[in-house]
């Protein structure tokens, strides 16, 4: 099972608070910590395979967060065109070339804007099916001869 989900402990959400993108109201009900969406599967029987906050996708989302927070906190709402599109187009590139300066701390353990969670389920074992068999001569033989 994959989850991707967007992560509330992360560091933008900190500092840019209420205007954080990704709180994405209404469509982000929830905001799941990782631990605890581990904790809650683990609970019921899956194994973590792997967690990534470093992929394409968080990447994208930590550079999205910045931006949109120096385009909605910048821009005013101009009358002349002229000037809403120079100043949509110039907080936009500020709030891209900013989204490089934290970035060692957006990806850093914990702390991307979103998380992948690579869960399976976890192999019980019984005594009745520990063991292992590996196909003799014998075992292909009766098979082709069935």
């Amino acid at each position: 099972m994959v989850i991707a989900f967007v992560n509330p402990e992360v560091f933008q959400f900190g500092i840019i608070g209420r205007r954080w993108l990704h709180l994405d109201s209404p469509r982000h009900i929830m905001l799941i910590p990782t631990k605890l969406l581990i904790h809650k599967l683990e609970s019921l029987g899956m194994k973590v395979e792997m967690i990534t906050m470093t992929d394409e996708g968080t990447i994208a989302c930590n550079t999205g967060g910045w931006r949109f927070f120096f385009h909605h906190t910048c821009v005013r709402p101009y009358t002349n065109r002229t000037l809403r599109f120079i100043s949509f187009n110039v907080m936009n590139l500020i709030g891209k070339a900013v989204s490089f300066l934290p970035r060692p701390i957006d990806q850093s353990d914990g702390m991307g804007s979103a998380y992948t969670v690579v869960f399976r389920k976890a192999v019980e074992s019984n005594s009745s099916c520990s063991e292992k068999t590996t196909p003799t001569s014998d075992h292909v033989a009766k098979a082709k001869a069935a």
